[in-house]
């Protein structure tokens, strides 16, 4: 969530910044006509509903989501920039007005209210009509019946379970007593990004990219608002093109050299480390995005469903890069040359057209 339009501020400020060093030649009158696509990977996909009202995504719509969680690492990997925005301050309830207040109603039809499984979580997806005021419990107001996004914390005076251990034990009453917490933002990811696994990938893909161009190029390759990450990224980045480097010999003959094999097989065996909060939806069948995966039956949770989407993500990408790093540099590096070739003939182009 971001009510209060930090990361929305953050990133436009970065876009700015893309925007200025294309054109840093250029005045304002001449700049290239040019169109500029963001992808913005919340907003760029359907998702599931994250307002009151809004419908369910269709079966196409899940489908083309699905697709594009697939090769949702090539859409960075291909992109002209990649943007990371970081805060190190984690979220607060007073981030987001509202949020985590505790309310306790207790009319409740259970039948009535529409909840789904969120990672560990039970979360309100739709309210029950209410016929009347007369149905609200004494003492009780519109404003403190459940309400979209918030979380069950009880259900008559016992702490939540699973959804489908809720539902068997309550299959004979029609109403309850329930304790929820307000979430009108939908739920929160607490985990610091640097323990996510999702960003741990994501900022791979990065470094992997920016190394297969010259160091010299990364400011124009790599934005962000965080020092340390931006320090992280370039290490890391380094690291990998040092190793793609080490052994010109060796490179005649392999794809890669051994030592690269080794920091990829690194990087990989570090995702296990990272945490997976299954805050999303998705999460829950994130197994069926990953195609010919032997172990889908065997992640239970949420949290494991996640973990097993990114890992194959992972693992796909890193096989990649090892049979094919030469190629895939040499299409990095012809794609940016193409772009600094644009840019000399708009802005040759723009000045005769001044001086004409």
């Amino acid at each position: 969530p971001d009510p209060q339009g930090d990361y929305l501020k953050t990133l436009l400020d970065l876009l700015s910044e893309v925007a200025d060093e294309s054109n840093e030649h250029l005045s304002a009158s001449v700049q290239p006509d040019s169109d500029v696509f963001v992808f913005f990977d919340f907003l760029s996909v359907s998702q599931p509903p994250f307002e009151i009202g809004q419908a369910p995504r269709t079966a196409e719509q899940q489908e083309l989501f699905a697709e594009a969680l697939r090769c949702m690492h090539d859409v960075y990997f291909y992109a002209d920039c990649v943007i990371h925005v970081d805060f190190a301050k984690l979220p607060t309830s007073s981030d987001a007005p509202s949020t985590g207040a505790m309310h306790r109603h207790s009319n409740v039809p259970l039948q009535q209210l529409e909840l789904v499984q969120r990672g560990t979580s039970i979360q309100v997806v739709g309210p029950w009509q209410m016929q009347s005021d007369s149905e609200l419990g004494e003492g009780q107001e519109r404003a403190r019946m459940p309400m979209p996004f918030d979380i069950l914390t009880e259900v008559d005076g016992e702490k939540v379970g699973t959804l489908s251990e809720m539902k068997e034990q309550l299959a004979h009453k029609t109403t309850v007593s329930v304790v929820f917490e307000r979430c009108p933002y939908g739920l929160v990811n607490y985990i610091p990004c640097d323990e996510r696994g999702w960003v741990f990938m994501e900022r791979f893909v990065t470094m992997v990219k920016a190394a297969m161009l010259p160091s010299e190029l990364f400011s124009l390759v790599v934005k962000t608002n965080n020092p340390s990450l931006d320090a992280s990224l370039t290490s890391g980045a380094d690291r990998l093109r040092r190793a793609a480097t080490s052994d010109k010999t060796l490179m005649r003959y392999r794809c890669v050299p051994s030592k690269l094999d080794a920091i990829l097989a690194e990087f990989k065996a570090q995702l296990n480390e990272k945490s997976f909060a299954a805050a999303s939806t998705d999460a829950l069948s994130g197994a069926a995005y990953c195609h010919g995966s032997s172990h889908r039956s065997k992640s239970t949770t949420p949290e494991q469903k996640e973990k097993l989407v990114v890992g194959q993500l992972m693992a796909n990408f890193t096989s990649r890069l090892s049979k094919h790093w030469k190629e895939e540099a040499m299409r990095q590096r012809i794609h940016r040359s193409h772009l600094t070739r644009n840019m000399i003939i708009k802005t040759v182009s723009s000045l005769n057209h001044s001086l004409g």
